[in-house]
């Protein structure tokens, strides 16, 4: 009579170096793993597309702005809110814009807000008292400068839903966050940083430059 113990150990050795399988139980394995890897690479690649757009497009606004010698109209900041969506490949209309002309107060040494516009629902127009909050993104300026910031938003939607274990927020945070950025009136998530959520993402850029050609950029209204 055969020893059992014995017998079972020679059988645990034999299947632990058997390297037979079946093709189709190991795909249908990996096959979901697969697809969700190739989902996720096409989402992070969009992700860093469009915000890399929209820097680009932001960039060349504040250019164009800042050589500009004749007054800006509503006119013309409609039709640049539709030249951002443009260069950075959005959605008609899916693009908010808030251009806004900071100054040195000289009575109160500190920054002042001359005029700001806003397109789209993203922004609301900045003024001196809320401008304080962005103080530490803006360079130091002499008396007789001026300058042109030029602030863009997308609200982005992933080509793919690739699920929560690529999305570090929840609703308690973005609750947070849309309270904490309402004080520089704007409903966007995070102001002036962007994070790898790979899910649903407020982007925005935040340029400044200086008039090239004038002293200030003047806005006409009407």
């Amino acid at each position: 009579m055969k020893n059992p113990i014995k017998n079972m150990t020679l059988r645990l050795k034999a299947f632990s170096k058997s390297m037979s399988g079946t093709v189709s139980v190991e795909a249908m394995i990996m096959l979901p793993i697969l697809l969700w890897l190739i989902a996720a690479m096409a989402v992070f690649l969009d992700v860093f597309r469009t915000k890399s757009a929209m820097d680009k497009a932001a960039f060349t606004i504040s250019d164009a702005l800042s050589r500009e010698t004749n007054a800006i109209t509503d006119d013309y900041i409609t039709n640049t809110r539709v030249l951002f969506e443009e260069l950075a490949n959005l959605e008609d209309g899916s693009g908010s814009l808030r251009l806004t002309v900071i100054e040195w107060d000289i009575l109160n040494n500190s920054y002042a807000v001359e005029w700001s516009q806003t397109r789209g629902d993203a922004f609301n127009p900045l003024d001196t008292a809320n401008l304080s909050q962005i103080t530490t993104f803006l360079p130091d300026i002499s008396l007789d400068e001026t300058l042109i910031l030029v602030e863009t938003h997308y609200r982005y939607e992933p080509l793919y839903d690739i699920g929560p274990i690529m999305s570090g927020r929840n609703d308690e945070g973005v609750a947070e966050a849309n309270e904490e950025a309402s004080a520089l009136g704007t409903e966007t998530q995070d102001a002036y940083a962007w994070d790898l959520d790979f899910g649903t993402s407020d982007m925005q850029t935040f340029v400044f430059t200086r008039p090239r050609y004038s002293s200030q950029l003047v806005y006409e209204s009407g």
